[in-house]
């Protein structure tokens, strides 16, 4: 790392609008594709004003030369507010978090150190004005301009590893459309019926975690798939979608005709995929309601298979899940026999791996994370 010529620096969180020009104007080095920086910048204005991320829900963070602060940023990265739930040998409760995201140092002061000491003020905040009680953040191995997993690591943001996902690759048209038996084809969710579908899930959620055992130092950690965090990825999506090809995805997920299993998705034009973001299953597989084992996993085959009709619409050659359970990939061994969808399921090395910090005086000994889904990424 060189530190020659180092320029005495200032922490601050972005206020005016030259200030977030200048952040966005930064990030969008690593992180615009696949719009223009123009549109970058008007992406991240309009986002900055979603539910999720209103009033003080985002924070954008920078450094700058400590005489000129107005001159240049010189790193940044934001923070976004998510709701946590933790189980431990107290409680089952819910507790402020975050994601840290965006995080870009200029070029020309690259391997210097300075993203290094902007996590440190961030650090700072996170566990005295930001009353978290836990953050976390994603990286990715080859992304320019950002730290490598490590980098974080050493910083106290631990890997959630080991993390899988599974890849279903979109079968020829003919074979995609053709008949699927007796497996049920649900239908589209209405954007009008997510808020609703995310409530249930989280209060579902909340009820599976107060029955989870939890000793002296031991700590069950999920992010709250909340209505404002699912919205969030689908304006994403929309957003460069419009910008992009000139229209909106009309649908964002699909649920059973029973109404008790269900998926959303996130148009992802940069990585060209659809990313399954949550798949909610029935709270038992077995016995709950007529809920029958070989029922639920045709019905979310069913549901699966509309997104590959989603994902083919769209262009992208493939569905991605993250953490399939064992229903997610029983209920693709199904599409594979039926309609010849290729079915991949590996570990992610290097790509997306989720990382979590606890509050520094706060950190426990053992840590079980849940739902390691797509929908936590910000």
């Amino acid at each position: 790392m060189d530190t020659t010529s180092l320029p005495n620096v200032v922490f601050g969180q972005a206020t005016t609008a030259d200030q977030h020009s200048q952040c966005n104007t930064l990030a969008a080095t690593a992180f615009s594709a696949p719009l223009t920086e123009a549109a970058y910048l008007e992406a991240q204005r309009y986002l900055g004003e979603r539910p999720l991320t209103r009033d003080g829900g985002w924070r954008v963070w920078f450094l700058a030369p400590a005489d000129d602060p107005a001159r240049e940023v010189l790193a940044t990265c934001r923070t976004i507010r998510r709701d946590l739930l933790l189980r431990d040998a107290r409680s089952s409760r819910t507790e402020r978090g975050y994601c840290v995201a965006g995080v870009a140092t200029a070029p020309r002061w690259r391997r210097r150190g300075l993203a290094s000491r902007l996590l440190e003020h961030v650090k700072t905040w996170l566990d005295g004005p930001g009353e978290a009680a836990a953050s976390m953040l994603s990286t990715s191995i080859g992304d320019v301009g950002t730290p490598h997993p490590l980098f974080y690591a050493n910083r106290g943001w631990r890997p959630l590893v080991p993390v899988y996902q599974a890849t279903l690759a979109c079968p020829p048209r003919r074979r995609l459309h053709g008949t699927l038996g007796d497996i049920p084809r649900g239908r589209p969710i209405a954007d009008e019926e997510l808020g609703r579908l995310c409530i249930a899930d989280v209060e579902d959620v909340k009820r599976e975690f107060t029955t989870l055992a939890a000793g002296p130092g031991d700590v069950h950690v999920a992010v709250l798939p909340t209505p404002e965090l699912i919205g969030w990825l689908h304006d994403r999506g929309d957003f460069v979608a419009q910008k992009t090809l000139g229209r909106v995805p009309g649908h964002h997920g699909a649920i059973s005709e029973c109404g008790r299993l269900w998926l959303y998705w996130y148009h992802d034009f940069r990585k060209e995929q659809l990313g399954i973001q949550r798949v909610r299953l029935p709270p038992r597989l077995d016995g709950d309601g007529g809920d029958d084992h070989d029922v639920v996993i045709r019905r979310l085959a069913g549901l699966l298979h509309k997104a590959l009709e989603e994902a083919e619409e769209w262009g992208f050659p493939k569905v991605v899940v993250w953490e399939p359970t064992a229903a997610v990939v029983e209920a693709m061994g199904v599409l594979s026999r039926r309609a010849g969808v290729s079915v991949r399921t590996e570990e992610r090395i290097g790509r997306s791996i989720p990382s979590l910090r606890f509050r520094a005086d706060d950190t426990p000994s053992s840590v079980h994370f849940h739902m390691k889904e797509l929908y936590m990424w910000s």
